[in-house]
């Protein structure tokens, strides 16, 4: 009785949390990052840690306010890749500075970023 561990295990309950909760999209070869975070309503704190991308590891960690705003310390070993966020808000602050798109989606890169909207 029980589950015979098999590689395809973890990958089952990694990958609807990498993209649907944390809206992780890799693009490996063109060294970039998607990222649409969805968490739900009741989540305070998020944390998300040595999420492998190609050579970089990727690690999210994000604290919600009492007002409802997000402040997220992402790093990640590959500082030159790219990551496009869509936030769900039009004010974003990369690194204390205000940040806007058309398009509704902002890129960063840095091996240490703090994003808050």
């Amino acid at each position: 009785f029980g589950m015979v561990v098999q590689a395809w295990n973890s990958y089952a309950v990694a990958v609807p949390i990498a993209q649907y909760y944390f809206g992780i999209t890799p693009l490996a070869s063109e060294k970039r990052i998607l990222w649409k975070p969805q968490l739900p309503d009741d989540w305070n704190h998020a944390e998300f840690k040595n999420v492998r991308v190609g050579k970089n590891l990727i690690t999210l960690s994000g604290e919600k306010s009492e007002s409802g705003q997000w402040s997220w310390n992402i790093s990640q070993t590959e500082g030159e890749w790219i990551i496009d966020l869509t936030a769900p808000s039009d004010k974003i602050k990369i690194n204390g500075e205000s940040v806007t798109s058309e398009s509704g989606t902002v890129s960063f890169s840095g091996s240490s970023s703090i994003i808050v909207y």
